[in-house]
């Protein structure tokens, strides 16, 4: 493993767990909602408030920064003050509430090109870059995008990302 590879775990897209990157939900994200009660089983979509929150039937349960296991277990939790041990699947139906955007002289047509491109979890430089396109030798600028609140090492491990597949 690459060194800067190591050196992010988790952040506000993804958590890694046993291993495995899990995508963080966030206000915006279409959730897909399976409530199993006995024998009867409801299907519900909802949107993540802006303020995290989601409202299945008698329940509300603040999701932002759950994993979906996570946010089916508050909604249960919620769920169970009504019934008596509900079931609870959450699955992350539209991606919208981290994205990242690529300027410049990349891919188009079909591919991609330059855009907006939703983060699903763990979702690495070369991906995106395949994502839109990609483009032999880019420039890879830091001069715009970088926001003051961006932890310095996430900042330095995408330049180490940058330079290891650059060189290949």
């Amino acid at each position: 493993m690459t060194p800067w590879r190591a050196q992010i775990a988790q952040n506000r897209s993804f958590v890694t767990v046993h291993g495995i990157p899990l995508y963080r939900i966030g206000p915006g994200d279409v959730l897909e909602v399976i409530v199993t009660r006995g024998l009867t089983q409801d299907k519900q979509t909802v949107t993540v408030r802006s303020d995290g929150g989601v409202a299945v039937g008698l329940a509300t349960a603040k999701v932002d920064g759950a994993t979906v296991e996570e946010a089916a277990d508050r909604l249960r939790d919620g769920l169970a003050l009504y019934f008596r041990d509900p079931r609870v699947e959450v699955a992350v139906k539209e991606y919208q509430s981290k994205r990242v955007m690529v300027l410049g002289a990349v891919g188009g047509g079909a591919r991609g090109g330059a855009g907006v491109y939703p983060l699903t979890g763990r979702t690495t430089l070369s991906e995106i870059l395949a994502r839109a396109g990609g483009r032999p030798g880019h420039v890879f600028n830091l001069g715009h995008g970088v926001l003051p609140e961006t932890p310095v090492d996430h900042v330095v491990a995408m330049v180490d990302a940058v330079h290891e597949l650059s060189a290949r």
